[in-house]
């Protein structure tokens, strides 16, 4: 049984904790931690410098998923800063999912609703595969492009992506190269 985890990652750089085997456990942002030491190691927007959304992508809804604060903040500035509109964060798949499965159903085009989600894999309360997996497995919902954008992403995880039915995955920092495909996609 998964250990129980509580925390909204608003401020600093614990984004939650856990209980397990009677100890408690904080929570750490590591993607903060490690750009607060290394500012090298931040989001790399190469591929994202003249990428700008057009008049029919900036209306589109994207929803962000990702448990750091920090990075949640940095994608969604990044997309604000090239002109989508309608975007919604998430700090777990489970708050997400309980935001998307309202659209299950939906008679209309459901990429209306939510266009794309960029999903972080490792998250307290469902993880970005499991929440990809709920979406792709929905006759309604599977027709949304799903991101996932870890520092996860290595060949054994790539494949997991694969099979729960990811239509892009990035590794982290390459936000810029997330950022061109997004555009790609939507347009």
């Amino acid at each position: 049984k998964p250990p129980q985890v509580s925390g909204d990652s608003t401020t600093g750089i614990a984004t939650g904790i856990a209980k397990v085997d009677g100890k408690i456990l904080v929570i750490l942002d590591f993607e903060k931690i490690v750009s607060d030491i290394n500012k090298a190691a931040g989001l790399d927007l190469k591929g994202a410098e003249n990428a700008k959304a057009t008049a029919v992508t900036a209306e589109k809804h994207i929803v962000i998923v990702e448990d750091s604060q920090f990075l949640n903040k940095m994608i969604v500035n990044s997309l604000s800063d090239i002109g989508f509109k309608e975007i919604r964060s998430f700090p777990n798949g489970k708050e997400a999912w309980d935001y998307i499965s309202q659209f299950s159903g939906y008679n209309g085009d459901v990429t209306n609703c939510v266009a794309a989600v960029i999903t972080d894999i490792e998250m307290p309360q469902m993880d970005g595969h499991h929440l990809t997996k709920l979406i792709k497995s929905d006759p309604t919902l599977k027709k949304i492009p799903v991101f996932l954008f870890s520092s996860l992403i290595n060949e054994q995880m790539y494949q997991k992506g694969l099979s729960v039915g990811a239509d892009e995955q990035f590794s982290k920092p390459q936000i810029g190269m997330l950022i061109e495909r997004l555009i790609q996609i939507l347009s």
